[in-house]
């Protein structure tokens, strides 16, 4: 008998979907068995859009649904397998849909948008279409408003909401801010909507067609228990996050959460987190529905506590030199945050896996401020190159000489910076005291 590894391409569990087999035995000796995992029993799923329903019951399909409290609208990603061709042509671009989801009777929707582009190609014997769906219909806004001096960030804030054309369901601000000389807003609607919620210390964004701006620990209260029972896969992770708007500086911490698909769980969820390392009352900020092969999670951070204190910045008298550093600062910073969680890999440059160089590298790199940084740089380089200061200004670069090892990390203020650290596999980017980067050499510059 042959006991060579052998592949079978195999039609999947009514003809839905091809899988490829490997196995050791002899084929002749091979049974039909499915294997389905403790709590993923009874998964159920349902796409919609005009005529068209696709069933998992009757067709495979996956699918990535994010969700999140901020502006820009969110992308889901829905790969079908093996539809006809009358039923492609029947998915719209810009028609609404639809996705539902759970476990036996306990569905809910879990995405309603509009399809944005619809692609379909090849993959061995699988004809593979593409979905790609967003919340919102209507494009990024560029706008350029002037306010005269002593407006409130509060009003501009509502100005700037308004202009998205949806209805408000929620607006209350945490904190205000007057703007003494005036202000012109010249960008990105979204992006400018974000940055005047974080001055006035709340966040904004869409769902099921309405705007919410309101305070980040704030949320709807769903009286659902994530725990071992409910779903919960392995231990909640702790994370922090800083972010700086103005004078003020919220520091933010919560735990990353990874459970059996929740269609309960979307931005602002209140939740009763239980686990054996921690416990307590958290709001959701930003997450993921995720079902592929059959297997859903639902991946989502949830807010614990947020602290909020005032920075000064420098003053009135300061040149304008001084106020266009501490601004490309500001976006420096503000650029690597959104590289935060990305996988710590040694000589890493690319936002699959940095080393803590590579990071800031990048960082530089790509923040849209001239800066030093040309090209991929060692730590000591990075270093070498920088205009040295005693006191680090957010955006700033912290350099540290360990013996046989270097390290660098991007200031963010209140003794803390942005690195990649850890070991590899294991480590991350994430924010930390700038203290445990070990032997402090200095401080530098790179941003002009």
């Amino acid at each position: 008998m042959d006991k060579r590894s052998r592949a079978i391409l195999q039609q999947g569990i009514n003809n839905k979907r091809s899988r490829l087999i490997k196995t050791n035995e002899d084929i002749n000796s091979l049974q039909n068995y499915e294997i389905i995992p403790d709590g993923m029993f009874g998964i159920k799923a349902v796409v919609k859009s005009g005529s068209v329903t696709i069933n998992y019951d009757e067709l495979d399909f996956d699918y990535t649904i994010p969700f999140d409290d901020d502006t820009e609208p969110n992308v889901a990603e829905i790969v079908i397998y093996n539809l006809s061709d009358n039923t492609i042509n029947n998915l719209k671009k810009g028609a609404e849909i639809s996705v539902e989801s759970g476990y036996k009777e306990d569905t809910g929707i879990i995405f309603k948008g509009y399809i944005k582009s619809v692609s379909t190609g090849w993959e061995d014997v699988d004809k593979i279409t593409t979905v790609t769906c967003t919340a919102c219909n209507k494009d990024d806004t560029v706008i350029n408003i002037s306010y005269s001096a002593n407006t409130k960030a509060s009003y501009i804030l509502k100005d700037l909401i308004s202009k998205l054309g949806m209805p408000i369901a929620v607006f209350n601000v945490r904190r205000d801010w007057t703007y003494t000389d005036g202000v012109t807003v010249d960008g990105n609607l979204r992006e400018e909507i974000k940055k005047y919620a974080e001055v006035c210390g709340i966040s904004v964004y869409e769902n099921n067609g309405s705007i919410y701006a309101r305070f980040i620990k704030d949320g709807d209260n769903i009286s659902f228990t994530v725990n071992e029972d409910t779903g919960l896969i392995g231990s909640p992770e702790y994370y922090t996050e800083e972010i700086n708007a103005e004078d003020y500086v919220d520091e933010i911490d919560g735990y990353k959460i990874e459970m059996l698909l929740q269609h309960r769980i979307t931005t602002a969820a209140i939740i009763d987190l239980s686990s054996r390392s921690v416990s307590g009352n958290f709001r959701v900020r930003k997450g993921e529905h995720r079902f592929s092969n059959g297997q859903a999670t639902t991946y989502f951070e949830a807010v614990g506590n947020v602290t909020s204190h005032i920075e000064k910045k420098e003053s009135k008298s300061s040149n304008s030199e001084s106020k266009s550093t501490s601004n490309n600062g500001k976006k420096v910073v503000d650029y690597a945050k959104k590289l935060i969680g990305t996988p710590y890999v040694w000589g890493g440059t690319t936002v699959k896996g940095f080393d803590c160089s590579g990071f800031v590298s990048y960082v530089m790199l790509h923040c849209g401020v001239l800066s030093k940084v040309t090209q991929r740089a060692t730590s000591t380089v990075l270093y070498n190159m920088s205009t040295k200061v005693s006191a680090p200004s957010v955006g700033d670069i912290a350099y540290f000489d360990n013996g046989a090892t270097k390290h660098i990390g991007i200031c963010v203020g209140n003794g803390k910076m942005i690195n990649a650290y850890g070991p590899e596999g294991k480590g991350k980017v994430g924010i930390t005291t700038i203290s445990s980067g070990g032997n402090l050499v200095g401080y530098g510059r790179l941003i002009n």
